[in-house]
């Protein structure tokens, strides 16, 4: 569900992997899948009265709110950094810094924000 703070309207809801796909074997398809779904929305941008309006949240809604801003940021970024100009994408180095974020996926669907202390 939805959940209007003043005047953003903040997406509460974890939505977790298939049961059926382990996730230290999910399919690439499975992770391009989420990563592109992912990327296609927009960067959060806060102004101070929002992250102050974000106290009025749960702390469960907060962890919820939190995970669905990280799936995005970094989905967006790895989906930038692979069309980087020129094929610098596609260099060792670049994508070394795709794979680091590729595991910070892989970590954020493995430990989801239902149990804070994982999380």
């Amino acid at each position: 569900p939805w959940r209007q703070v003043g005047a953003r309207r903040l997406h509460l809801v974890h939505e977790p992997p298939s049961p059926e796909a382990d996730l230290r074997s999910m399919t690439g398809n499975d992770l391009l899948r989420h990563v592109a779904e992912h990327s296609q929305q927009p960067f959060a941008k806060y102004s101070l009265e929002d992250l102050l309006r974000l106290n009025e949240l749960s702390a469960q809604e907060r962890l919820l709110h939190l995970d669905e801003v990280l799936h995005v940021g970094i989905s967006r970024i790895i989906m930038l950094l692979q069309d980087l100009p020129m094929g610098f994408g596609i260099k060792g180095p670049i994508r070394e810094v795709i794979q680091d974020y590729v595991a910070d996926i892989r970590d954020l669907r493995a430990n989801p924000p239902d149990n804070p202390e994982t999380f």
